[in-house]
């Protein structure tokens, strides 16, 4: 006898044998996938896994259905969970009550998916396999192939963030002024904490605390530490960090990332007063000196709260680091995602995109930035995702093996600093089913994908935007040569 479990999809009766589910749980959330086939629900995690969802429904009929249970089973070595109306019982079969798939299960059923089917007091139930129902034939080479040209992609991108391209800066807002602050500074960037608890005797500039992640951190206005009467304001949290202590700094909100050269900083003025002197690195002199951030040194910030960095809480900090990925984490639509630090310049406002005629539909247009021609990619339309118009408020500036996009974003939300144990890689499923992603951040009880720009610049795309930025150098040289022969 073999044990069995009985589920409904679609109206319809199923069983799949006992040895093929792993476990059968509540639906958990779940994280839609964009450009996902429409029977692969999205991502969720279980018990610290991230696993594919999908629905039955959609996968046999085509047809939607709202599932309370999750079968778990294991195919080929990955944890796929299959989505359905209801779990009905456990029972047992002997090999001569199944019978073998017959053309009385109707053109609806797909047969590849069938393996036996069974007849209980007159109710026909069709038996599934679960290895047929998900397509995992990716090779375990493709796996590793994936793995080392990620490597790969890492060891060029570091190259490439040498003196000449300057430092990464978190460039935002304050009690009205704007300030910047090094993004190897930035532990992450987090909403306002609803509750913050004063500390007692605490300093006039330590609005409180609060507690995040089983962490208690001290909350700080900038304007009040420079003397200044400030409201607290309901907007971003920037923590920073220095020798495994943290310090929340109070915004306004996230600006934007820059790439800050050396000659781009000056000295702060000598009319400072001593606070401003102790916190101030210098004067971030931007586009040409039209716009002005004060950059700043968060060491003061952890000093003043008797929390002096030594020796061995550096050495013990700078190892916790370098076991750590940075991502910049931004919002399409409703929808979460990040981009690792090593493939993004900066991120900058939305200047004038001027429309290219007969440009791929997933191109917005090219922008101006500082001299260079950048095309804008609208990443929503490249996904499928459903975006109101002009929603589009950020480009992140994207450099991946020679090629420079901008993507339209919808708000850069911050920074993220995470261990290794944090990011799940995407299964085979997953992968196959959204391409673009190559795994997604596990952040309280969300669910952050991580977007590949390998994957999504390759093939077609990336021919098609090599073409136009070429195509565009040739249309501006030759407005130049008629500029000069017009003047000559």
């Amino acid at each position: 006898m073999k044990k069995a479990i009985t589920v409904s999809s679609g109206g319809e009766v199923f069983g799949f044998f006992i040895h093929d589910v792993k476990e059968v749980v509540r639906c958990p959330r779940i994280f839609p996938l964009p450009k996902a086939p429409e029977y692969v629900k999205g991502i969720a995690t279980l018990r610290g896994d991230c696993l594919p969802i999908i629905s039955l429904s959609r996968l046999l009929w085509n047809r939607d259905e709202e599932g309370e249970k999750v079968l778990i089973g294991q195919i080929n070595g990955e944890t796929i969970g299959f989505l359905v109306a209801e779990v009905n019982k456990v029972i047992e079969v002997s090999d001569e009550d199944l019978k073998r798939p017959s053309s009385a299960l109707g053109k609806d059923i797909k047969k590849k998916y069938v393996s036996a089917v069974y007849s209980d007091n007159g109710k026909l139930i069709t038996f599934l396999q679960m290895k047929k129902l998900v397509d995992t034939s990716t090779s375990k080479k493709q796996q590793k192939k994936t793995i080392r040209d990620s490597s790969k992609q890492k060891v060029s991108s570091e190259v490439r963030q040498d003196i000449d391209q300057g430092e990464s800066v978190l460039i935002f807002d304050a009690g009205g002024d704007v300030y910047g602050i090094a993004v190897s500074e930035v532990r992450e960037i987090v909403e306002h904490p609803e509750r913050v608890v004063p500390a007692p005797s605490a300093p006039y500039h330590v609005l409180g605390l609060f507690s995040i992640r089983g962490k208690v951190i001290p909350l700080i206005s900038i304007k009040r530490f420079l003397g200044s009467e400030a409201e607290s304001v309901q907007g971003r949290v920037i923590i920073i960090q220095k020798a495994g202590v943290e310090v929340g700094l109070e915004a306004d909100s996230a600006r934007e990332i820059r790439k800050v050269r050396k000659e781009e900083v000056v000295p702060p003025p000598s009319s400072l007063n001593q606070q401003q002197e102790k916190i101030l690195k210098g004067i971030i002199k931007l586009d040409g000196g039209k716009r002005l951030v004060h950059f700043l040194d968060p060491a003061p910030f952890i000093e003043l709260e008797g929390m002096v960095s030594n020796e061995k809480g550096m050495e013990e900090e700078m190892k916790i680091q370098e076991q750590r990925k940075m991502f910049v984490w931004f919002s399409l639509a409703s929808e979460a995602m990040a981009l690792p630090i090593e493939v993004v310049k900066e991120a900058v406002n939305v200047d004038k995109i001027v429309p290219v005629p007969r440009a791929p539909e997933f191109v917005e247009g090219i922008m101006n930035l500082r001299g260079e021609v950048l095309p804008i990619i609208s990443l929503a339309n490249l996904l499928g995702s459903e975006v109101e118009q002009n929603e589009g408020k950020k480009v992140i500036v994207t450099h991946l093996n020679g090629t420079e996009v901008g993507l339209l974003v919808k708000e850069i939300k911050g920074i993220l600093r995470v261990s290794e144990a944090d990011v799940s890689p995407l299964s085979e499923v997953a992968r196959e089913a959204a391409q673009a992603f190559s795994g997604a951040i596990r952040r309280d009880d969300d669910l952050i994908l991580v977007l590949d720009m390998e994957a999504l610049l390759s093939g077609t795309n990336k021919k098609e935007l090599q073409a136009l930025t070429v195509d565009e150098g040739k249309d501006r040289g030759n407005e130049k040569k008629e500029d000069q022969s017009s003047g000559s």
